[in-house]
């Protein structure tokens, strides 16, 4: 324990018998002097950065993003892989996984204002995995250039790459969570999760279109199948529904992602038989956009 000591010249001490009364000050600033040390001490042994509500709430916030970014790489290679040639796919992939770096250094930014301990080496982790992840990126889309169909030794190393950085990022929130004795609104969490799920079913979507084999190398965080993962999709925005109450604009936006879900729902539930890639990927990301821009517009207001 720090113990900030006072400077000796800040207390006189006259021992001669002309001036007693600096002595009797004396004795009567020393005990404040050491009380002060004692307080300061103290402050100084407590934890300096100590996760808060305010902070676990923007570390979920930027944890639900690397999750989501993680999901749109792998998703978006897979799309890339049905058409290496298509120079919008290939953007796609390298915004996304752009998306991703930034998303994972500001994970690295919050990690290093906390204390030693085990979230915080947690959280450092999730760069580290992100590192992995866009070197295998960037040798696959080389391999799939030079080959024109991909290598599915790389593909899976990718894929799995991917599913460990999922699973860090979901660790480490519940990590944060404890440390700060917090919970996130259960709107916001509801939409967040039916998000994720989404792309994790469009991700394994475009994992079995773009290749018979890589439909085992999905880098999902789930083994639950497509057309149960579907089943789960529409009982969540069930529940989004009737949680949103009487919030006419938030309603608004949902009867929207209804529509487009309607449009393609009948495709995941039965995906062995009705293989429209394009079509599923185009709406499945626009339900991404929209619930995306009701979690920001609901994140606001709670």
């Amino acid at each position: 324990m720090l113990v900030k000591t006072v400077p000796s010249s800040s207390i006189t001490i006259d021992v001669s018998n002309k001036r007693p009364v600096g002595l009797l000050r004396s004795a009567r600033l020393l005990p404040r002097a050491l009380a002060y040390g004692l307080v300061v001490g103290l402050l100084s042994s407590l934890p300096a950065h100590a996760l808060d509500q305010a902070q676990a709430a923007e570390l979920l916030s930027a944890l639900f993003k690397v999750r989501s970014n993680g999901n749109l790489v792998m998703n978006s290679y897979y799309n890339f892989s049905i058409a290496p040639g298509d120079k919008d796919e290939r953007l796609l992939v390298s915004e996304r996984a752009e998306a991703l770096a930034s998303s994972t250094g500001r994970i690295n930014e919050m990690a290093t204002t906390l204390e030693e301990g085990q979230l915080r080496e947690q959280l450092l982790r999730i760069p580290e995995i992100q590192g992995q992840y866009a070197a295998l990126l960037k040798d696959n889309i080389a391999d799939l250039i030079e080959r024109q169909y991909s290598d599915i030794r790389l593909v899976a190393d990718m894929a799995q790459v991917n599913q460990n950085l999922l699973t860090a990022a979901e660790t480490a929130k519940r990590s944060a969570m404890d440390a700060a004795s917090y919970q996130p609104d259960v709107m916001v969490e509801q939409l967040r999760e039916a998000t994720l799920l989404m792309e994790s079913m469009m991700t394994k979507y475009s994992a079995r279109s773009a290749s018979t084999v890589s439909q085992v190398f999905q880098g999902a965080q789930t083994d639950e199948p497509i057309d149960v993962q579907a089943v789960n999709f529409d009982k969540q925005l069930n529940a989004i529904k009737a949680a949103l109450g009487n919030n006419a604009e938030a309603t608004k936006a949902l009867k929207s992602i209804e529509s487009s879900w309607f449009f393609i729902k009948g495709s995941y539930i039965n995906y062995n038989e009705n293989n429209v890639s394009y079509v599923v990927n185009l709406y499945s990301n626009k339900i991404v956009e929209k619930l995306n821009g009701l979690l920001e517009s609901l994140s606001k207001t709670s």
